[in-house]
């Protein structure tokens, strides 16, 4: 799901470019800026992450896993990932309904 949203929002964005912000000039360098970064930068982190974590589930048996870096790396991954995902939820009200 996440590949797939990942995918589907670069092309949308290659194709029509970023979408300007509509609010007044302090939101914009004091909250929405600072917000996108954030959100932003979670998501790259959580992608090699959750290859990692992937990795570790397909090439282990399941009774192997819990002494696998994989539940440690999986929480966090989640944590960055819920985080990021929340900050999109901001961001995308601040573009499309807040202005």
């Amino acid at each position: 799901l996440f590949v797939t949203f990942l995918v589907l929002y670069l092309y949308r964005v290659s194709l029509e470019g970023p979408t300007p912000f509509p609010g007044p000039d302090p939101v914009y360098r004091f909250v929405y800026l600072p917000l996108l970064a954030v959100h932003i930068l979670l998501a790259i982190v959580c992608i090699p992450l959750l290859y990692y974590v992937l990795l570790l589930a397909v090439t282990h048996d399941v009774a192997d896993i819990p002494e696998t870096p994989h539940p440690r790396v999986g929480r966090v991954a989640a944590t960055l990932w819920l985080v990021s995902f929340a900050l999109g939820l901001v961001v995308y009200a601040l573009l499309y309904v807040v202005y």
